[in-house]
């Protein structure tokens, strides 16, 4: 018969809210489920709620009055996921920590087989999302794009299909306290930090009860999002507006030189006028994307430099 040890290793069960008061009590009661199994290990559920409107904070705090293991912190608006589970971060004590979304579609029971892969070794064990249930074929499409860009714009830094569910050892989320930029990616500010992930491939389940804030959001609101966080951790785009330019001169050099024949051995061509406006609005087009993007970048630097704290708590339970 297996021995308990005397010291237990403590787990931190960190999750982000809004509005999910049909799924924190079944979140609380499975997590609850699993970790009963484990002798091994005791274990906290720090819950950052971005100030829900229905009745996620009390219930909560409910949870909180019947469990002290229930830590629940109110901020005073929705600061976003990753500020909420950077809160989270700044409140684990435990020998690793679990990342994870409230809305039941990352698995619980899953924590169990972090844990054993953490028991051998591993220090960063990531879920990888090999299918998605029901997501709208136009979202999946870009979310595949946008892993991969991510996952090449980075050098491979930040590994494709990776989500927000992860077991990180005290070592790895040390690490990651470090790193304070205002723009908030954790699965960038966890790879950054150079522990390798170890994966562990599941399929993102259907979603039971309430709307995900993933799905409310709009399409447009999405892609921006997802567009800041490439250029939080990739000079890429950069590089490649500075490529593009320089292709483009070369290129405005030799239609230059054909002009120039042209005029000397047959004279000022008038036709093609349609042609020329064409490829004036288009270089005008890159022009005004290339600003855009170098405008993000600027946006980026501005918000870094005001300082401002990336979460405020309004309530805690403890």
């Amino acid at each position: 018969m297996k021995k308990t040890p005397k010291h237990k290793k403590r787990v931190d069960i960190v999750t982000s809210t809004l509005n999910e008061e049909d799924n924190i009590g079944e979140l609380y009661y499975r997590i609850k489920l699993v970790m009963r199994q484990e002798k091994a290990y005791s274990w906290r559920l720090i819950i950052c709620d971005n100030f829900s409107q229905d009745k996620t904070w009390q219930i909560i705090s409910q949870l909180a009055d019947k469990d002290r293991r229930v830590l629940g912190i109110r901020l005073t608006r929705d600061f976003k996921l990753d500020n909420s589970f950077s809160c989270g971060l700044d409140h684990c004590e435990g020998d690793v920590a679990v990342f994870m979304a409230s809305d039941l579609e990352d698995p619980p029971e899953l924590i169990s087989s972090f844990l054993r892969s953490h028991e051998t070794g591993n220090l960063h064990v990531a879920a990888q999302i090999t299918h998605r249930e029901d997501m709208p074929w136009l979202r999946s499409f870009l979310t595949q794009v946008f892993y991969r860009l991510l996952f090449d714009f980075s050098k491979g830094m930040i590994q494709k299909n990776v989500s927000d569910f992860r077991l990180v050892d005290r070592k790895v989320y040390s690490a990651a306290k470090l790193l304070g930029e205002k723009d908030r990616f954790m699965r960038g500010i966890f790879a950054w930090t150079g522990y390798p992930a170890t994966l562990i491939p599941i399929t993102r389940q259907r979603r039971q009860r309430g709307v995900s804030s993933f799905e409310r959001r709009k399409l447009v609101s999405a892609v921006d999002q997802s567009l800041e966080w490439i250029y939080a951790f990739s000079k890429v785009p950069l590089k490649i507006i500075s490529i593009f330019g320089i292709l483009v001169g070369f290129l405005a050099l030799l239609c230059f030189a054909v002009v120039f024949v042209v005029v000397l051995t047959k004279g000022v061509p008038f036709a093609g006028f349609g042609s020329l406006v064409s490829i004036m609005l288009l270089g005008f087009s890159c022009v005004f994307i290339f600003l855009g993007v170098i405008g993000t970048y600027l946006g980026l630097i501005y918000d870094e430099s005001k300082s401002r704290p990336i979460y405020i708590i309004r309530d805690k339970t403890f």
